[in-house]
Order: C-alpha cells, then sequence, then structure tokens
C-alpha cells in the first residue's frame, strides 16, 4: 500500500484595503493587486502597472519554486469578450459592478494592457532564462533578465510583437 502524501500547506492572505490577494505555498504562489499594487507572495514580488491583474508562479515538477528547473509565471488582466460592459456604476479603474450589462459578441476576446516587474528568489537565478509564450506554450521571445540582491527581475507585459501574452516560462539553463 502507497504512503498517502500530505497535501502542501497554502497561505491566503486578503488585504481588503489594498484590494490585494496573496496565496502562498511550496510549488505555487502569487497573487491579486490593483494597479499600482504590489503581489508579495513568499519567493515571488511583482510590481503591477497599467491595470489590476493576478501575478502568480508554479513549479512544473513539483520541487519547491526556489529550486525548480522550470517554471510557468503568468500574469492576467481582464480578459472579456469584444463588446462586453459591466452593469453599475464607475469612476475611472473603481466600479460598482451590480452584475453584467453586455456580454459583447464574442468573436473577438480584449486583454486590458498592463506590465508587471517580478522579481523571483531562485537558487542561482543568474542560470534560468525566462521565455514570453503564446497562449498553447509555444516560446516566442526569450525576455531580458537581470540579477538584483540574489533574484531574478524581468519584466512581464500583456502586449508584446506577438500579441496578447498571458504566460512566461522560467527555465535553469546554464546552471554552474
Amino acid at each position: 500500500e502507497k504512503p498517502t502524501e500530505e497535501p502542501p500547506s497554502v497561505g491566503v492572505t486578503v488585504d481588503e484595503k489594498k484590494g490585494e490577494i496573496t496565496v502562498v505555498g511550496p510549488f505555487t504562489c502569487g497573487g491579486y493587486a490593483l494597479d499600482g499594487g504590489t503581489v508579495a507572495a513568499g519567493p515571488l514580488t511583482a510590481r503591477v502597472s497599467g491595470h489590476r491583474a493576478l501575478v502568480a508562479v508554479t513549479s512544473l515538477d513539483r520541487t519547491d519554486i526556489a529550486r525548480s528547473p522550470r517554471l510557468l509565471l503568468w500574469h492576467l488582466t481582464d480578459v472579456h469578450g469584444e463588446g462586453f460592459s459591466w452593469g453599475g456604476t464607475c469612476s475611472g479603474d473603481n466600479c460598482l459592478r451590480t452584475g453584467i450589462g453586455s456580454w459583447g459578441t464574442g468573436k473577438k476576446l480584449l486583454a486590458h494592457v498592463g506590465e508587471a516587474e517580478v522579481a523571483l528568489a531562485l537558487e542561482q537565478p543568474e542560470s534560468y532564462a525566462v521565455y514570453a509564450l503564446d497562449t498553447v506554450g509555444n516560446r516566442l521571445v526569450k525576455v531580458g533578465t537581470d540579477v538584483r540582491d540574489g533574484r531574478l527581475v524581468f519584466g512581464t507585459s500583456v502586449r508584446q510583437s506577438f500579441g496578447g501574452c498571458f504566460y512566461y516560462e522560467i527555465a535553469r539553463e546554464n546552471v554552474k
């Protein structure tokens, strides 16, 4: 009989005043922040700009994030069908959403443009490369990186030369 594996413990934090939610576990961490906010979730820090977003990272091999050779990061802003609208009242980016005003045509999906500066605490951060992926996981663009204070630092943007981008592969390539 196989021993049962205990599920990893996950911490969830909600800051209603800042409009931020964070989740921290050994294999996945991330959170949601408003435009100008920060996701601070374990080894991941992301400064969100341009539009509110969810930014999260997960290990693709169930190794803790700091040591995983392959990670998937996602940066998700609002995505709606063309012509979609919320019901309720809005002032700038602050809305009292009381329902859906219109589902739109659904012929084209539109994503709000947003950016994030991501800092990820990894063992040997200089050995990692970051790739912007299309929606099926193909590597399309290598993203510039830097190492600051022992963290891999790079920028994400929903708007890329190839179109909308929500996913990034972080791969260890040059182990020293």
